[in-house]
């Protein structure tokens, strides 16, 4: 048995002009919402959150389904089947380097201040929001952020920061952990770069 296709002018004979133009109407309108599915169509149609357009209605969505049959770029990538695996884990790309150089600094945005360290050579940025500028708060966050570190397997050595007075409170608080407090005039570069 052979099947018969029609072609799109054979379709449009078979409707009178006004239900072909409201078609072609419909057909435009699917192509600018992204080629959504049939149900889909009229489902943005019915909502009514779509203005600036002509009144469209599902019948003509339907009878612009009809005619033209699925966009193309609809079909396309649905009628294959991709399955998802492990993406096999390369252990040459571990880093090896395991000692870490710290880099911290704060930051504001919208009112509120967060802790933001940069190890290096990993290139990790850590950020935690602080509730306000005590050592008591500045310390937890370095602390979580250490142990961050620690329990990934690598090794805190120095922690740069701003001469930031809270800072200045903390040097010897961390043990196998130096922190390094500038100068007045000192920033922390590759934490301003991050932020």
């Amino acid at each position: 048995m052979s099947s018969v296709h029609a072609t799109v002018q054979e379709n449009e004979r078979l409707y009178s002009a006004e239900q072909v133009h409201r078609a072609k109407w419909a057909h435009e309108f699917i192509r600018h919402c992204g080629y959504p599915s049939p149900a889909e169509a009229v489902h943005i149609i019915r909502d009514g959150n779509v203005r600036g357009v002509p009144l469209l209605m599902q019948e003509d969505v339907e009878l612009a389904y009809k005619i033209y049959g699925q966009h193309p770029e609809y079909v396309k990538g649905k009628l294959v089947k991709h399955t998802v695996g492990r993406t096999p884990v390369d252990v040459s790309l571990h880093s090896t380097e395991l000692k870490q150089k710290l880099s911290m600094d704060v930051m504001e945005i919208d009112r509120k201040k967060f802790l933001v360290m940069v190890s290096d050579p990993l290139q990790l940025m850590l950020k935690t929001a602080v509730e306000n500028e005590s050592t008591q708060v500045f310390g937890m966050g370095l602390q979580g952020h250490l142990m961050t570190l620690q329990s990934r397997g690598f090794e805190p050595t120095i922690v740069y920061a701003d001469p930031h007075s809270m800072f200045r409170s903390m040097q010897h608080d961390f043990p196998g952990v130096e922190v390094d407090v500038g100068r007045a005039s000192d920033y922390v570069p590759k934490v301003d770069v991050k932020i």
